[in-house]
């Protein structure tokens, strides 16, 4: 897991350090057509699980996402550390999140 967080990360700044400031909270939120990406992402879909909080719904802890979607969550304040897991399929993301959120009593 630590070498695809640190691949994501590496993306991350890739993307930003290509866009720069030409992207913009607007933007962001418009869509990923306006990252300026047109080529092949050969990563696709994945399912990320954070770390939860007391306040925490499943759908807060579990996400599926693509590397530009990432991006976005990245460059909205998500570090790192809170991510637990990342996986290729829902259904062993679902279940770490769910054995998460009841280790710290939350029932699901």
């Amino acid at each position: 897991m630590k070498n695809i967080l640190e691949e994501i990360s590496l993306v991350n700044k890739n993307v930003l350090g290509i866009l720069g400031s030409r992207l913009n909270v607007s933007e962001a939120m418009s869509g990923k057509s306006n990252l300026g990406f047109h080529g092949i992402d050969q990563v696709g879909d994945f399912f990320v699980v954070i770390h939860p909080s007391k306040d925490s719904t499943l759908q807060d802890v579990l996400f599926k996402a693509d590397i530009f979607d990432m991006v976005l969550q990245f460059r909205g304040g998500l570090a790192g550390k809170e991510i637990a897991g990342i996986y290729k399929t829902e259904e062993p993301a679902r279940a770490e999140a769910v054995k998460l959120m009841k280790a710290i009593g939350i029932n699901v």
